[in-house]
């Protein structure tokens, strides 16, 4: 989110029973475009957890809007990272498009290297 040129502060909402801190983030231009992707944040109220993220993706469908689901946070090297992440389609629905659910998170001693990914993808 941070490597966005464009992020707006768009004020307080409630949203299926949660107050949010809403965050609007682009690059290129403030106002929407049709060959930008745009996302907005929301922020719950009161941690400050990333809860809900509403995103275009314009690479795969021109018109494709989705949110995905952030939760079951952890702490971890002195921050908070959410251990499952879930696309839907809108906020309301019920079934996932796609969802990633972190185990475990590490440091490795040393960094990976090209061929140890392959070997671990081909095991």
């Amino acid at each position: 989110m941070t490597e966005f040129s464009i992020i707006q502060y768009a004020g307080p909402i409630q949203k299926l029973g949660q107050d949010f801190e809403v965050v609007y983030f682009t690059s290129v231009q403030a106002n929407a475009t049709p060959d930008t992707d745009q996302y907005v944040g929301y922020f719950e109220k009161t941690s400050g957890a990333l809860e809900w993220m509403e995103f275009t993706y314009r690479e795969l469908f021109s018109f494709y809007k989705g949110v995905l689901k952030y939760g079951y946070y952890e702490s971890w090297n002195e921050k908070q990272y959410p251990r499952r992440i879930t696309i839907l389609d809108r906020f309301e629905d019920s079934d996932f498009v796609h969802e990633i659910r972190i185990e475990k998170m590490e440091i490795p001693k040393q960094p990976m290297e090209e061929e140890d990914k392959v070997l671990e993808l081909g095991e």
